[in-house]
């Protein structure tokens, strides 16, 4: 074997260390670091300092309040993008004020294409879907 297949060799096995080693991140990075753009976890959620829904999702995933069209792009709390909560129609972004981070298992984005395929025309800006925790759970 010649020098420089031993080097070469020795960086690669270097590499292939340093990519199987762990991070030490922490699960609250490890959250940012994995996240998913259409989903906030409840670990994302434990980690969050905000009061309501509404101001971790403008926090975290501000993009989903965007109000698309109408000449603006726009955040507010007003809008009109609905908001399910555990797979039923409740209402828009408003409601995400009334909640508290610790009621929510998971939110969920559907983009403005899923939602019309399965909503209907009228979420043109998409939806919001929330899971609240079970009676009792955590």
């Amino acid at each position: 074997m010649t020098r420089h297949s031993v080097v070469f060799l020795a960086l690669a096995l270097s590499l292939a260390s340093a990519a199987c080693s762990s991070t030490g991140s922490t699960p609250g990075e490890r959250a940012r670091i994995n996240r998913n753009s259409n989903l906030i976890t409840e670990a994302e959620l434990a980690d969050v300092t905000q009061q309501n829904v509404f101001d971790v999702v403008r926090r975290l995933r501000p993009t989903w309040l965007r109000i698309r069209g109408r000449g603006t792009v726009s955040i507010d709390r007003e809008s009109t993008i609905p908001v399910y909560l555990d797979g039923i129609l409740r209402g828009s972004t408003r409601l995400l004020g009334r909640l508290r981070p610790s009621e929510v298992r998971e939110i969920r984005y559907v983009d403005p294409n899923d939602a019309a395929i399965r909503y209907g025309s009228t979420h043109r800006d998409g939806a919001i879907m929330v899971t609240l925790k079970q009676f009792g759970e955590g």
